[in-house]
């Protein structure tokens, strides 16, 4: 009898080991994956962009834009923390400002593509190298979006997986 309980003893003892461990390698691969900020770019504006938040508020009025849509603007404009001289989109200080979409894309292009090619030189990477590439903007929403945009100029590999949908955040 003493050999069968030390059998049942071991048993018992070799299957909650096995349970612990299934179980530690089961919480292991499931975990939550750790994403780290390896870069960042942010867009310098030459000097001709410069201009007052009152410019820009200005510009958004001559557009004709609705009082709702300026007070609207203004609020994000105001929530981001702005200085007395920030960059103006180039379109807006003209007069009549430019609200049509070809310079809102011509905006588009003259940050996205230089933070992102900021971004390609200071990590060392290649656009073919790229997997996933997924863009936010929370007021211009253009189609093709801002990642399809990037894709063809940056010959990047077939495959990549592109946000179609741009992340919006809350204001």
């Amino acid at each position: 009898m003493e050999f069968d309980e030390f059998a049942g003893t071991v048993v018992a003892v070799g299957a909650a080991a096995l349970l612990f461990m299934l179980f530690a390698l089961h919480r292991y691969l499931i975990r939550a994956r750790s994403v780290y900020l390896m870069e960042y770019a942010v867009y310098k504006a030459p000097n001709e962009f410069m201009g007052t938040v009152p410019q820009f508020a200005e510009g958004l009025t001559r557009a004709q834009f609705s009082p709702e849509a300026v007070d609207f603007m203004m609020k994000i404009v105001q929530s981001n923390g702005l200085g007395p001289r920030c960059a103006v989109p180039p379109h807006y200080l003209l007069d009549p400002p430019a609200t049509d979409h070809r310079s809102a894309r011509h905006e588009l292009e003259l940050v996205f593509f230089a933070c992102v090619d900021e971004l390609l030189q200071k990590s060392g990477l290649k656009p073919t190298e790229i997997d996933v590439l997924i863009t936010n903007c929370s007021l211009f929403n253009p189609i093709p979006s801002m990642a399809c945009t990037y894709d063809p100029r940056a010959r990047a590999r077939a495959g990549i997986q592109i946000s179609r949908n741009e992340l919006v955040g809350r204001y």
